[in-house]
């Protein structure tokens, strides 16, 4: 399944990928999780942003509250940064299976969180608000990708934010942690096993590389932009 150019900058130069789901999830689309996001006391953004191409920064803008949301919905989050990141070259910035599907991400399933419509002239999944996409997407990276939490939290809770964000994207491109203690048992949504090398728990086939290893094209996009950067230690 392939799914709409994303166009990453870096250093101010504007580079294509595409970038294609492989989720073992995509058989799973009726099944409902064991586990369910916490998100107490998390209240869903009011705004609906338009569809469109964006520049990075205007992204952001449009999407940041929604960002926020998913990071409270998770019982370990992940920083903003790299959501918008993830979000931002997943939809090409802005472009219709964010938008029209409110797909963040391109996830294969929702895993039985959040509801599932059919939009004319979609053949991908396709959610029926942001918020049952924004719901699905939090509770996919919370319960089925763990590692990518904890290995932020490794490094952040050192203070090292940037090296946080940076890991973790490294482990999301890759599918698995080089903090070793990161890699514990997951059983979720059709996937089970440990993530390592032999059997990463990979969200995307080209490993969002841009050409310098697994993660690469969500570190770069991040500390090209200040309007990411920012965000990596809030």
């Amino acid at each position: 399944m392939s799914y709409p150019l994303g166009m990453l900058a870096f250093s101010g130069a504007t580079k294509p990928f595409r970038y294609t789901t492989s989720y073992e999830e995509e058989e799973q689309m009726n099944q409902t999780p064991s586990i369910l996001p916490i998100g107490g006391g998390c209240s869903s953004p009011s705004s609906s942003p338009s569809c469109g191409l964006y520049s990075i920064c205007d992204f952001v803008s449009e999407y940041e509250d929604w960002a926020f949301f998913a990071e409270c919905m998770m019982t370990t989050p992940i920083p903003a940064s790299l959501i918008l990141a993830q979000w931002g070259i997943e939809s090409g910035w802005g472009k219709g299976d964010i938008c029209n599907c409110h797909n963040p991400a391109n996830q294969g399933s929702s895993c039985g969180v959040g509801s599932t419509c059919s939009v004319s002239g979609y053949k991908e999944l396709c959610f029926c608000s942001l918020l049952d996409g924004v719901t699905s997407y939090a509770n996919l990276m919370d319960n089925g990708y763990p590692f990518v939490a904890c290995t932020y939290w490794y490094y952040a809770n050192q203070g090292n934010y940037n090296e946080g964000v940076k890991q973790a994207a490294i482990a999301l491109g890759q599918g698995y942690s080089n903090v070793a203690s990161c890699n514990t048992y997951i059983d979720y949504c059709g996937w089970s096993g440990t993530p390592s090398p032999s059997r990463p728990r990979t969200w995307a086939q080209l490993h969002y590389d841009d050409g310098n290893g697994p993660g690469s094209a969500l570190y770069n996009t991040i500390q090209a932009n200040s309007c990411l950067s920012s965000l990596n230690s809030r």
